[in-house]
């Protein structure tokens, strides 16, 4: 059947085909913003200070501040405050509110962002001269999202959801099923709201269609071999030729869209929100990516694609395969389900939306394009108590039916469906569109039903069905002509949401770091809840309003609140929000011949998967060596695609490694795990060899630190260092004369107990514990005259 949409009147038509040929590049892509909750801005506080600083005294010199208090100044100068600016500016110390509190000494504090925040503010919060002390936040002005194209959206403001933003973000507990002429799934705006199978996802890592998990295996059982992300039903056509490119082939795993019409409905649910990316979708995921609003996962299900009808490329569906795509979403967990096509009864149709309908998933049906009074087969079909699927009519900018759109008493609900701007595939190429038609209008219901889920997950069809038709404004008194033929009136997502009740949570200052990790948890609610129950997702539980918890294990968690408000209890779920780190990067210490090549080991022990490593180091103890060459041959990163040097100091032998487990395609990040991930060849370069002690140490090059690119954020692991021994003279030779007899075990006992002269560090450590005392005397005798082990190499 022909899919559900319309292009531009014809009048127009010229202008989107100019649209196309210049979008033929990819869209501009700007990079994706960190999640949209409060951030900490560093170098930044906000300082009250007590009536014993005059703040009109407040002076800069040599890049200063003072305020002539010899306790606080000493404070300021030593992490550096640069700038002190009033925070209310124009507010006199005589201007004394009935808080009691005085304005005008508030100010914010500026210093290098490089300093370590925290530490500033204990010093300064144990300052009597300091009243508070707290860190400024990077905070959104509302829940307009900041996607470029944003603008070009004016039905987002008309079915009202940024204000159902406010209540909801979007969470990946909610799947929508795209079944249609597949999903260009590396679409930026679409490729961090992908869901991917955990069944089939086999190193975990949840890159989207990761061609390191095509195993040609069922992984999770339900009969299909790597069905990353979805899967390509679409068996082909028969009677009429595909468009030229187009996949016509034997069903596979691959569900990417050539036609650009399921890519345009998957992007007016789901495409990620608030991401500074092209368009917004409806179902929210703020800022998207792995952070705790994810957003919807969008399900990628192939079940048609583009014909040659008759010299015009039109998009079509194989209804056999629309029924396949149906079960599937429903067997692998979708909440809603997206079917902007035509539709035909047959038995296999029927059984796959009853078990959809038995299962509790929401399905959008487009109610068509022809401007008439009827509908088709699932607009009419019924099963148990009612209607199966939720029948959608378009609506213009002015909640009129739109000339194209079909109407009556069947119709369920209307949406808007004329320029609808959003994300689009023009042959492969990831580009935006707007296109008309119930196409377009039935994906909005899709992506406000998991919107609805994701607030309240425990939901089923029935429940959520109820609410969006309830919650619809009334268009009828727009529509004289079709009083009772355009279903319940037009969507309204701030409306369906305002029904629950909404809790809201911060956390901080400090999401990922070591352990013991000190988290500070804060009620955002809206109305003060009478009850709380906190779960921080290491089985520590509180019931007060703002708790503290310590994070003593390495982990990623996902706190909880649970609140009892007027409208009733609601939970809110900041997925992966809290990351405690305890890896640990060192390298071997190792003892060789001055003429030998140290062969030296850079060892890790990661917790998480990592993508990356950017591992600086610097040599220091000897100018006569050099860095012969590195090599990840038999180490853990033996498959990495980059092992490249990125800077090189050559007077300082500073050096700094970047190390990338993939360039391109797939994943293939280092599992967490232990064992050496490095080694460095080292030699000796003196003309004349002297017992050498060098040490390898992380450094700072050229503003690169060391660092590790993980699943859930960048993060700087323990480091030890470790040294090179270029040895002339063997350990025990205390006396380095070329021979291990009495007379160094003389020069030991003389050195340890009559102030003779100190040994070499090597020589005279013969056992290898690290200092030199009675033991090194006890080896070396027991090695000459007892046969005991020879001294360790």
């Amino acid at each position: 059947m022909r899919l559900n949409y319309r292009m531009f009147p014809p009048a127009i038509m010229l202008l989107f085909l100019l649209f196309l040929g210049a979008a033929a590049l990819p869209a501009d892509v700007i990079g994706p913003q960190k999640d949209a909750r409060p951030l900490i801005i560093k170098g930044r506080l906000e300082v009250q200070f007590e009536k014993s600083v005059d703040t009109r005294k407040v002076a800069k010199g040599f890049g200063r501040v003072s305020f002539g208090v010899p306790s606080l100044d000493m404070v300021l100068d030593r992490y550096l405050v640069q700038e002190a600016q009033p925070i209310f500016p124009g507010r006199k110390s005589e201007e004394v509110f009935a808080t009691g509190e005085d304005m005008s000494r508030f100010y914010e504090l500026s210093f290098p962002e490089d300093v370590d925040i925290n530490t500033i503010i204990s010093a300064l919060s144990q300052n009597p001269n300091v009243r508070t002390v707290a860190p400024v936040f990077a905070v959104p002005l509302s829940v307009i999202p900041n996607d470029t194209h944003y603008g070009s959206q004016w039905y987002m403001p008309k079915i009202m959801a940024p204000c159902a933003w406010d209540s909801e973000k979007g969470s990946d507990t909610a799947k929508i099923a795209i079944i249609d002429s597949g999903v260009l799934y590396g679409h930026p705006d679409l490729i961090d709201k992908i869901w991917v199978n955990p069944g089939e996802d086999i190193d975990s890592d949840g890159v989207v269609y990761d061609i390191d998990d095509l195993n040609g295996l069922d992984d999770d059982g339900n009969g299909l071999a790597d069905d990353l992300i979805g899967y390509d039903f679409f068996s082909g056509f028969s009677g009429i030729s595909c468009w030229s490119g187009e996949d016509c082939g034997t069903p596979d795993t691959d569900p990417k869209d050539f036609n650009g019409h399921g890519t345009h409905c998957a992007g007016i649910a789901g495409a990620t929100t608030n991401n500074a990316t092209g368009g917004a979708g409806i179902g929210g995921g703020w800022g998207g990516g792995r952070g705790p609003y994810r957003g919807p996962r969008i399900m990628c299900i192939r079940v048609g694609g583009s014909a040659n009808d008759g010299g015009v490329e039109n998009g079509y569906v194989n209804t056999a395969n629309c029924a396949t795509g149906i079960d599937y979403a429903v067997r692998m967990g979708a909440t809603a389900i997206n079917c902007s096509w035509g539709s035909q009864d047959s038995p296999a149709m029927r059984a796959a939306v009853n078990r959809a309908a038995d299962s509790g998933v929401v399905i959008a049906h487009a109610a068509g394009n022809d401007g008439i009074g009827n509908g088709d087969f699932l607009d009419y079909y019924t099963y148990g108590t009612g209607n199966v699927v939720i029948s959608v009519a378009s609506t213009d900018g002015y909640d009129r039916k739109s000339g194209f759109s079909n109407y009556g008493s069947w119709v369920d609900i209307s949406a808007p469906g004329e320029n609808i701007y959003n994300t689009y595939s023009y042959h492969y190429t990831p580009t935006y569109g707007n296109l008309y038609g119930t196409s377009m209008a039935a994906p909005m219901v899709c992506g406000l039903a998991a919107l609805i889920k994701s607030h309240m997950p425990q939901l089923k069809r029935n429940e959520i069905d109820t609410i969006i038709l309830y919650h619809a404004d009334t268009i009828d008194y727009l529509n004289p002509l079709y009083l009772g033929m355009l279903g319940a009136g037009r969507i309204n997502a701030c409306s369906s949401l305002s029904i629950f009740p909404v809790a809201s949570f911060s956390a901080g200052p400090i999401l990922l770091g070591p352990a013991p990790l000190a988290v500070n948890f804060t009620d955002l609610s809206p109305v003060t809840p009478s009850s709380w129950n906190w779960t921080f997702g290491d089985a520590g539980v509180s019931d007060i309003q703002n708790p503290s918890h310590t994070y003593m294990g390495p982990g990623v968690y996902s706190p909880t609140m649970t609140i009892t408000a007027p409208k009733g209890t609601v939970t809110e779920v900041l997925k992966n929000l809290v990351v405690v780190t305890a890896d640990t990067m060192k390298i071997d210490s190792v003892a060789v011949p001055a003429t030998s090549q140290a062969v030296v080991t850079v060892y890790l022990s990661n917790r998480f998967q990592e993508k990356s490593i950017i591992f600086p180091f610097t040599i220091t103890g000897s100018a006569n060596v050099n860095l012969d060459s590195v090599s990840v041959v038999g180490t853990r990163a033996s498959y990495f695609a980059e092992v490249k040097r990125v800077d090189f100091d050559p007077i300082g032998l500073r050096y700094s490694y970047s190390l990338r487990t993939n360039l391109t395609t797939g994943s293939s990040y280092l599992k967490p795990g232990a064992g050496t991930i490095l080694k460095l060849y080292i030699s000796d370069t003196a003309t004349v060899h002297i017992n050498e002690m060098i040490t390898i140490d992380t450094a700072n090059v050229n503003g690169k630190r060391l660092k590790l690119e993980s699943l859930y954020g960048d993060y700087i692991p323990v480091f030890k260092a470790g040294k090179v021994y270029f040895a002339v003279y063997q350990r025990g030779d205390a006396n380095r004369d070329g021979n291990r007899n009495i007379q160094d075990i003389t020069y030991l006992i003389n050195f340890l107990y009559k102030g003779g002269p100190a040994p070499d560090p090597y020589t005279g450590d013969v056992n290898d514990s690290g200092t030199i005392n009675i033991s090194d005397v006890t080896y070396l005798i027991n090695f000459l005259y007892k046969g005991g082990p020879p001294p360790p190499q």
